[in-house]
């Protein structure tokens, strides 16, 4: 997706950042910042190198004098001190490198193919990140996140998914209007997880943290999935039920 750059000067030496470099970052931490602009943060050594590797449209880096571009690298690099960093960051412990990123367009609509996780309300970034990462590794078509999720694009999502949000598909929509061969959720009652059969082409639905999966979409599923509990823990969060859904999907 083609835009202007947010900031245009940069310098090979580590230098005070200006305000505009400041303002333009830092906007970027809240989601009205991300949404006017179209851009997002990534930060961190891990995540940078992952995004470098992708044809996603790259604004601006700042690094302080540790970190070093892979030598494929041509994109400018804006040199900081540390503490210059540190106020990007909205990390406790930075690691070297933010960039700013514009983000892709929207997926078109186009019919569900594969195994997709579809996420209800949820709200935790750790626990999106996490899910985007496990969707990676299992090799999932993708992810659909209702309107109501958190971000994506939040710094705390990007940094969990340690670069897997540049390579999972993920959609937004309302789940009531999902168009799927087979739909399934997970409950804390219903059928048994290891007993179920589970296609190739589906969407497996998962709630909000605290709430678990809204009436109205409940509503609509047909088949409802339990991972059964052999201790006396209440719940697993929805990062880790997820985990046991896409490894048993893909068993």
């Amino acid at each position: 997706m083609k835009g202007q750059p947010l900031v245009k000067s940069a310098s090979r030496e580590p230098a005070m950042l200006t305000h505009a470099h400041r303002k333009a970052v830092t906007a970027l931490h809240r989601k009205k910042g991300r949404r006017q602009t179209g851009c997002f943060l990534v930060e961190g050594i891990k995540s940078v190198d992952e995004l470098l590797r992708t044809d996603w449209q790259v604004e601006l880096i700042f690094a302080t004098d540790a970190w070093q571009p892979p030598a494929t690298c041509t994109l400018t690099v804006q040199r900081v001190l540390p503490e210059e960093l540190n106020r990007l960051s909205l990390q406790e412990s930075p690691q070297e490198v933010i960039a700013m990123v514009r983000m892709p367009p929207p997926l078109p609509p186009e019919p569900l193919r594969g195994r997709w996780l579809a996420l209800d309300q949820l709200q935790d970034p750790g626990n999106l990140g996490t899910i985007l990462r496990l969707a990676d590794w299992f090799g999932l078509a993708g992810v659909i996140c209702s309107p109501e999720c958190v971000e994506w694009s939040n710094p705390k999502v990007v940094q969990a998914s340690m670069g897997s949000v540049f390579r999972v598909p993920i959609r937004i929509q309302e789940l009531t209007q999902l168009e799927t061969p087979w739909l399934a959720g997970a409950f804390l009652e219903g059928q048994n997880l290891y007993q179920s059969p589970l296609p190739e082409n589906g969407v497996l639905v998962l709630g909000n943290e605290g709430r678990g999966i809204s009436p109205e979409l409940e509503a609509i599923i047909p088949h409802r999935l339990t991972i059964p509990a052999f201790g006396q823990a209440e719940s697993l969060n929805a990062a880790m039920a997820a985990a046991v859904f896409c490894s048993e999907w893909r068993r």
